[in-house]
């Protein structure tokens, strides 16, 4: 049974955080966020140097996942709109939930029809766990139109590779199944052929994303 949200998390729907912009993406340990201690670390190379022109070239591609209906679906359902993805999974503590309320804030702070340019995706990296019904009662959390992605093993690490994510299984006692995923917390947005326009960390609040989508969509 994947557990209740945090009362943090809860508060995060309604506030957002503050932080400075910063060009990096960060490993987050979520058996240390359970203990309550939160670390992070540069993940891989081709991660931490988000923002080069040569890495950002190779960010993003073809997948073939499963949405909440037990639907097979691909990258060119997509195409035609801009795409704001996250990456987690819904056994998440704390980081996921509250960097998908940062998500959900932010296009609501746009104009109707800006919003309506973004599909906001949650790409699981827990397949073992994340079937497309715990995706559908996962992801009605937070935006409404948000939609949730899972698939096989296969599937789920062909698309961790496409968009240089890191994500790894580790072992937790404190849990119902014995692990936890220690994952790269950053949130994507890609154009509307699905190549890379520019990243988010945990450290930007709801409003520096929505005046970043807002000067991108409307170039």
């Amino acid at each position: 049974m994947r557990p209740p949200l945090s009362k943090p998390v809860i508060a995060s729907l309604l506030l957002s955080g503050v932080g400075a912009l910063i060009l990096i993406v960060m490993l987050v340990s979520e058996s240390d966020k359970i203990a309550g201690k939160a670390t992070h670390a540069n993940t891989l190379d081709s991660a931490a140097n988000i923002g080069r022109g040569d890495i950002t070239s190779k960010i993003g591609g073809a997948f073939t996942l499963l949405n909440t209906n037990a639907q097979a679906i691909s990258d060119h359902h997509y195409r035609g709109q801009y795409l704001l993805i996250y990456f987690g999974f819904t056994y998440c503590p704390d980081v996921c939930p509250t960097a998908l309320a940062r998500l959900s804030d932010a296009l609501e702070q746009l104009e109707p029809t800006e919003s309506a340019s973004i599909q906001p995706l949650f790409i699981s990296v827990d397949p073992e766990r994340d079937t497309p019904a715990t995706l559908r009662d996962y992801v009605r959390h937070f935006h409404p139109r948000l939609e949730g992605l899972t698939g096989s093993t296969a599937q789920i690490e062909n698309v961790k590779r496409q968009y240089r994510i890191y994500a790894a299984k580790v072992a937790d006692d404190t849990t119902t199944d014995g692990y936890t995923i220690d994952h790269s917390s950053i949130i994507y947005f890609m154009d509307k052929q699905n190549r890379f326009l520019t990243h988010f960390t945990d450290t930007q609040t709801s409003t520096d994303i929505a005046t970043a989508l807002k000067k991108l969509i409307t170039k």
